[in-house]
């Protein structure tokens, strides 16, 4: 766990910035491991046509979302980044956080830039893009339930600041290069005015990295990590994955946690079902008994895992 003067740091450039970077979370031997296991586990799926085991992704042409089985790497990373990440994530999201995705993004050469995007949608900017229309006296749109009105109004205050926070970690499984295509971080951008501005600025809420820029008054940032090391975003701050032209393939681990409140709209909730609703931020570490899925090794027994 990190000390207090440093989360506290970290907790500030997280609300103000929407993310921050965390250095040698896991070390060499756990991330080749880790790595490893995703590469081969991604080459049989799609060796098999597994398509159930991949997430929605943008420009999936040479990128996949592998969801990811508690094998031993997996759990090894996930305990790795509860006890570097857990204390800021409780005190953003509160004790009931619960993990929502696991997955393993993986480029090769190729993989075009995504298009800059937030993987959810601010609360207020949610409401704002909604289709809740509000009775109307004066026309007579008047329900027979008197305290239909006090309902609806209720439910739009919820939607505007009830909106559940999630933030997703990007662990690095090798030193990531500029050629590979890091993650690009719009800092700050994870305001109700910078999402108006992605809505308003195009119709499908898209933009090139160069647009961005422009539009959002702010550079991006390279995510050129370190092996082991992270980048922890609010899932409401721009960003997007970046072209891999190197001749190497890119993977992070990915976690996405989310706290209390509604759920919010945007997310892949790249996960296997059989997790889903199962793993909570508060119960890290995990113990060897919850390993339940063979790791792979070789091409042999990827099939196994």
């Amino acid at each position: 766990m990190a000390p207090a003067e440093v989360e506290d740091a970290e907790l500030e450039q997280l609300r103000n910035e929407g993310y921050i970077v965390v250095k040698g979370v896991l070390g060499e031997k756990e991330c080749e491991a880790l790595r490893e296991h995703v590469l081969l586990c991604t080459d049989e799926a799609h060796r098999q046509s597994r398509l159930d085991l991949f997430g929605n992704i943008q420009e999936a042409d040479n990128r996949t979302d592998l969801k990811l089985d508690l094998c031993e790497p997996v759990v090894e990373a996930l305990n790795q980044f509860g006890a570097r990440c857990g204390g800021i994530l409780t005190r953003l999201m509160g004790g009931d956080a619960s993990i929502v995705e696991l997955a393993a993004i993986s480029s090769s050469k190729g993989a075009v830039a995504q298009p800059v995007h937030a993987d959810t949608m601010h609360g207020v900017t949610r409401f704002l893009q909604s289709d809740l229309a509000l009775p109307d006296q004066a026309s007579g749109d008047i329900s027979e339930d008197e305290d239909a009105p006090d309902d609806l109004g209720q439910i739009v205050q919820a939607v505007a600041t009830e909106t559940a926070l999630i933030f997703t970690s990007l662990m690095a499984l090798q030193d990531i290069e500029p050629e590979m295509g890091p993650t690009h971080v719009w800092p700050g951008t994870n305001t109700v005015e910078h999402h108006a501005t992605l809505w308003g600025t195009n119709v499908s809420g898209k933009l090139s990295v160069a647009d961005a820029d422009e539009a959002f008054g702010v550079q991006h940032r390279k995510m050129n990590l370190r092996r082991g090391d992270l980048v922890l975003y609010d899932s409401r701050t721009m960003h997007c994955g970046g072209a891999n032209c190197s001749d190497l393939r890119r993977s992070v681990f990915c976690i996405s946690t989310m706290g209390p409140g509604i759920r919010p709209d945007g997310t892949t909730w790249t996960m296997l079902s059989s997790l889903r609703g199962r793993l909570k931020l508060t119960s890290l570490p995990f113990s060897k008994e919850l390993v339940t899925a063979a790791t792979a090794s070789s091409a042999s027994n990827a099939s196994a895992a």
